[in-house]
């Protein structure tokens, strides 16, 4: 499966380090300390994340959109059915992020699939950059090339 991410071309050096969830408290499936990587399963679910976040839309111009291949054996998805009530508050609670957390620890997968806050429908991807076969997959990153539509901002 392809999987992308935004990341701001100044940090693209440690991109698939982790090191953006590991003091970000408001990371949805991690708790402080973790280096979880976030990605999507599409380009356009990845602006939407960045979107959502963004109040100064000069700022979208420092983003590189970057792929990585994972192979489906190395994926699990999570059942929605699995998740507490709330799971997609706009501040992300306790639980979610000890599920993503324990996932991590467990390093049952390079990839989790998890439902996006945003499109339920839609999933995003954790990553776990110290599982075994995670250094495989970094053979497969991309740089391409992608600039955010003005008309987006406008809304």
């Amino acid at each position: 499966m392809i999987l992308y991410r935004f990341c701001q071309k100044q940090w693209v050096a440690t991109a698939w380090s982790g090191v953006g969830a590991v003091n970000n408290s408001l990371a949805r499936w991690n708790m402080p300390g973790t280096p979880m990587v976030y990605l999507a399963s599409s380009v356009s679910l990845a602006m939407l994340e960045i979107l959502v976040h963004v109040q100064d839309e000069s700022i979208l111009e420092w983003y590189q959109l970057m792929s990585i291949e994972i192979p489906d054996a190395r994926i699990v998805k999570l059942d929605p059915n699995d998740l507490p009530a709330n799971w997609n508050s706009e501040v992300p609670g306790r639980a979610t992020k000890e599920i993503g957390s324990g996932w991590f620890s467990g390093k049952s997968s390079v990839a989790l699939m998890v439902p996006s806050a945003i499109v339920p429908m839609e999933y995003n991807a954790l990553l776990n950059n110290q599982h075994p076969d995670f250094a495989a997959c970094l053979k497969t990153v991309k740089m391409l090339d992608f600039a955010f539509d003005p008309r987006l901002t406008a809304l």
